[in-house]
Protein backbone atom coordinates (compact mmCIF):
# COMPACT_ATOMS: atom_id res chain seq x y z
CA UNK A 1 0.00 0.00 0.00
CA UNK A 2 1.40 3.58 -0.38
CA UNK A 3 -0.36 4.62 2.26
CA UNK A 4 -2.79 6.98 0.34
CA UNK A 5 -6.38 6.83 2.25
CA UNK A 6 -8.26 6.96 -1.19
CA UNK A 7 -6.24 4.04 -2.69
CA UNK A 8 -9.22 1.16 -2.19
CA UNK A 9 -6.29 -2.09 -2.85
CA UNK A 10 -3.34 -2.89 -4.46
CA UNK A 11 -4.98 -2.17 -7.82
CA UNK A 12 -4.88 1.70 -7.33
CA UNK A 13 -7.94 1.94 -7.90
CA UNK A 14 -9.91 4.97 -5.88
CA UNK A 15 -12.84 3.91 -3.98
CA UNK A 16 -15.98 4.28 -5.13
CA UNK A 17 -14.27 4.35 -8.45
CA UNK A 18 -14.56 0.86 -9.08
CA UNK A 19 -16.83 -0.48 -11.98
CA UNK A 20 -18.89 -3.17 -10.63
CA UNK A 21 -21.38 -5.87 -12.10
CA UNK A 22 -24.82 -6.26 -10.70
CA UNK A 23 -26.85 -9.15 -10.54
CA UNK A 24 -26.42 -12.58 -12.05
CA UNK A 25 -25.71 -10.81 -15.62
CA UNK A 26 -22.30 -11.72 -16.58
CA UNK A 27 -23.24 -10.21 -19.85
CA UNK A 28 -22.24 -12.73 -23.27
CA UNK A 29 -19.41 -14.76 -23.28
CA UNK A 30 -17.08 -15.03 -25.95
CA UNK A 31 -18.40 -17.83 -27.72
CA UNK A 32 -21.87 -16.47 -27.42
CA UNK A 33 -20.18 -13.02 -29.12
CA UNK A 34 -18.08 -15.00 -31.93
CA UNK A 35 -21.50 -16.77 -32.71
CA UNK A 36 -23.51 -13.43 -33.07
CA UNK A 37 -21.00 -11.73 -35.02
CA UNK A 38 -20.42 -14.57 -37.42
CA UNK A 39 -24.06 -14.23 -37.84
CA UNK A 40 -23.91 -10.66 -38.39
CA UNK A 41 -21.22 -11.15 -41.49
CA UNK A 42 -23.11 -13.78 -42.98
CA UNK A 43 -26.68 -12.03 -43.29
CA UNK A 44 -27.71 -11.74 -46.86
CA UNK A 45 -24.62 -14.28 -48.15
CA UNK A 46 -24.82 -17.51 -49.78
CA UNK A 47 -23.66 -18.24 -46.22
CA UNK A 48 -26.82 -17.79 -44.28
CA UNK A 49 -29.23 -19.74 -46.70
CA UNK A 50 -27.39 -22.26 -45.90
CA UNK A 51 -28.07 -22.10 -42.66
CA UNK A 52 -31.41 -22.12 -43.00
CA UNK A 53 -31.88 -25.52 -45.25
CA UNK A 54 -33.07 -27.97 -42.92
CA UNK A 55 -36.70 -30.16 -42.10
CA UNK A 56 -39.60 -27.44 -40.91
CA UNK A 57 -43.22 -27.90 -39.31
CA UNK A 58 -45.72 -28.88 -41.88
CA UNK A 59 -48.51 -26.81 -39.89
CA UNK A 60 -49.08 -25.50 -36.68
CA UNK A 61 -50.48 -27.70 -34.15
CA UNK A 62 -51.97 -25.14 -31.45
CA UNK A 63 -51.87 -21.31 -31.64
CA UNK A 64 -52.64 -19.14 -28.35
CA UNK A 65 -55.78 -16.23 -28.14
CA UNK A 66 -54.30 -13.34 -29.44
CA UNK A 67 -55.09 -10.37 -27.43
CA UNK A 68 -55.19 -7.45 -29.86
CA UNK A 69 -57.44 -7.49 -32.87
CA UNK A 70 -56.58 -7.05 -36.21
CA UNK A 71 -58.17 -4.72 -39.29
CA UNK A 72 -60.80 -6.37 -40.59
CA UNK A 73 -60.74 -4.53 -44.20
CA UNK A 74 -56.87 -6.27 -44.31
CA UNK A 75 -58.05 -9.59 -43.80
CA UNK A 76 -60.98 -8.91 -45.64
CA UNK A 77 -58.24 -8.64 -48.65
CA UNK A 78 -56.18 -11.23 -47.57
CA UNK A 79 -59.16 -13.61 -47.83
CA UNK A 80 -60.26 -11.94 -51.77
CA UNK A 81 -56.25 -12.82 -52.65
CA UNK A 82 -54.30 -9.74 -52.18
CA UNK A 83 -52.66 -8.05 -49.74
CA UNK A 84 -53.49 -4.78 -48.87
CA UNK A 85 -51.47 -2.27 -46.28
CA UNK A 86 -51.75 1.81 -46.64
CA UNK A 87 -53.19 2.13 -50.37
CA UNK A 88 -50.78 -0.03 -51.48
CA UNK A 89 -52.69 -3.66 -52.46
CA UNK A 90 -50.78 -6.83 -54.34
CA UNK A 91 -52.39 -9.65 -55.85
CA UNK A 92 -50.79 -12.86 -54.38
CA UNK A 93 -50.63 -14.51 -57.56
CA UNK A 94 -48.95 -11.44 -59.36
CA UNK A 95 -46.63 -10.38 -56.36
CA UNK A 96 -43.32 -11.24 -56.61
CA UNK A 97 -41.86 -12.82 -53.08
CA UNK A 98 -38.34 -12.30 -53.73
CA UNK A 99 -37.89 -9.36 -55.20
CA UNK A 100 -40.69 -7.21 -53.41
CA UNK A 101 -41.28 -3.54 -55.43
CA UNK A 102 -43.28 -2.36 -52.36
CA UNK A 103 -42.65 0.45 -49.53
CA UNK A 104 -40.62 -0.36 -46.81
CA UNK A 105 -44.00 0.09 -44.49
CA UNK A 106 -45.36 -2.57 -46.55
CA UNK A 107 -42.65 -4.61 -46.68
CA UNK A 108 -42.05 -4.66 -42.62
CA UNK A 109 -45.67 -4.80 -42.08
CA UNK A 110 -45.75 -8.11 -44.18
CA UNK A 111 -42.02 -9.33 -42.85
CA UNK A 112 -43.74 -8.56 -39.07
CA UNK A 113 -46.57 -11.19 -39.32
CA UNK A 114 -49.51 -8.59 -38.55
CA UNK A 115 -50.85 -9.93 -41.42
CA UNK A 116 -52.12 -13.00 -39.30
CA UNK A 117 -53.83 -10.61 -36.83
CA UNK A 118 -55.89 -9.58 -39.96
CA UNK A 119 -56.43 -12.24 -41.31
CA UNK A 120 -57.46 -14.18 -37.64
CA UNK A 121 -59.93 -11.00 -37.00
CA UNK A 122 -61.86 -11.15 -40.62
CA UNK A 123 -62.12 -15.35 -40.47
CA UNK A 124 -62.41 -18.04 -38.67
CA UNK A 125 -59.60 -20.51 -38.10
CA UNK A 126 -60.46 -23.04 -41.08
CA UNK A 127 -61.06 -20.26 -43.92
CA UNK A 128 -58.22 -18.77 -42.40
CA UNK A 129 -55.26 -21.47 -42.62
CA UNK A 130 -55.83 -22.43 -45.97
CA UNK A 131 -54.87 -18.53 -46.91
CA UNK A 132 -51.99 -18.66 -44.36
CA UNK A 133 -50.21 -21.73 -45.70
CA UNK A 134 -50.71 -20.29 -49.25
CA UNK A 135 -48.27 -16.94 -48.11
CA UNK A 136 -45.85 -18.72 -46.23
CA UNK A 137 -45.23 -21.21 -49.11
CA UNK A 138 -45.14 -18.39 -51.23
Amino acid sequence: MTGDSRDSGADGIEEGKRLIRLGGDKGLSLAERLTERFHRLTWRTPIHGMRLKGRHPLKLIAVPDDPFLGDPRRGDALLDGELSFRGERRNFAEFNFAKPDVSKGFSDWYHSFAWLRDLSTAATRPQATPVAEHLMRR
